[in-house]
Parts: C-alpha cells; structure tokens; sequence
C-alpha cells in the first residue's frame, strides 16, 4: 500500500528484520526561487540505507539523473550518508571532458508534536544552492 503524506512522518519499529522499504523523495524548490525538481529514492534494509535513484531539473537549464532518459545527463549516486531522518549523497558525471560530482543532496526530517517538516538544500557545482522542501512516499 503506497500513502502519500504532507512533508514526512517517521515511521519507525515497522520494518522486520530483513525487510526493506523503500521512500520516494519529491522536493521542489521554495517559493521565489528559480524553479528546481529533485527526486530521489532511499531505500533501507537492515539498518543500511542507499539511495538507489536519483534525479534534478533546474527549470530551462542543467539536470542530472541516475536514469538514462531523465532529464538530460546520466549520473551515479556517491558518498550516501543516511539515516531516516538525515539524507546525503552526491551526483557524480563522466564524459569525456569532466569526471566529477555535480551535485550535492542534504535533506533533513525534523518533527516536534505533530508539526513535521522535510527540507533541504541542493548545491550544483558551479552553478548555485537551491533550498527544496520535499513530501515523502512511504512503501514497505
């Protein structure tokens, strides 16, 4: 059963042992900045977590995905650091002309009562930080 909830919620002690679960990330950049789309997938089994897609659009300009017909430009997820309420990796590119990250994720859920907030921060190299507010599709 797929649920889709405002920002995030924490959903802990229902995995079993072994179990995976998979969360679809969708952020979209804040209100008066230039329109920008992330979307990831963070995927956690036994306490191990990995993002295992990743993409960004920065609206008329540069993407990068870890899928080959999204958006313009293939990329491999690096240097994943998460946790269920800390995400961070990073987007890595290879061509003939660059081998390097060109993009850095940092996406936090904070909750205090029942006010709960997913956001974040998008850095493309040489060419800016976005802040992204995200929604979380929880699967299991």
């Amino acid at each position: 059963m797929k649920t889709t909830l405002p920002s995030a919620v924490l959903i802990l002690g229902l995995t079993l042992p072994g179990s995976a679960i998979a969360d679809e990330y969708a952020c979209r950049s804040l209100e008066g900045e230039s329109p920008v789309t992330l979307d990831f997938a963070l995927r956690s089994a036994s306490d191990a977590y990995s993002v295992t897609s990743a993409a960004f659009q920065i609206e008329g300009d540069i993407g990068y995905s870890t899928v080959a017909s999204e958006p313009t430009a293939l990329a491999t997820v690096t240097g994943v650091e998460a946790t269920s309420e800390d995400v961070r990796f990073s987007l890595h590119y290879t061509d003939a002309n660059y081998d390097g990250d060109v993009a850095t994720v940092h996406v936090v859920t904070l909750a205090d009562g029942a006010q709960i907030l997913t956001a974040g921060v998008l850095r493309v190299v040489g060419g800016g930080l976005w802040p992204v507010r995200c929604e979380i599709d929880y699967e299991g």
